[in-house]
């Protein structure tokens, strides 16, 4: 089931109160906040951006790496092109 099916669910069961006990009350109240949670996080991965925190790229440091061999450092000739 879909997240905002089940916020619409649990919404409309909380405005029958008088129907469930404090028990399922409170478990309904605390399910909702939890789908609300998620519902935001989901949200958050979709969205695109520099700034997202929540991504699935790492946050590796490009500059930390070091050499590896991509870019040989070679000795430049001494004397410059005399001919």
């Amino acid at each position: 089931m879909r997240l905002k099916d089940q916020i619409k669910l649990i919404k409309s069961a909380l405005k029958k109160q008088e129907l469930y006990s404090d028990v399922e009350l409170y478990y309904m109240k605390r399910q909702l906040n939890e789908v609300k949670h998620k519902l935001k996080l989901k949200r958050l991965q979709k969205k695109k951006g520099f700034n997202n925190e929540y991504s699935k790229t790492g946050d590796s440091d490009t500059q930390g790496r070091g050499n590896h061999g991509l870019r040989g450092e070679s000795e430049q000739p001494k004397e410059s092109g005399k001919s």
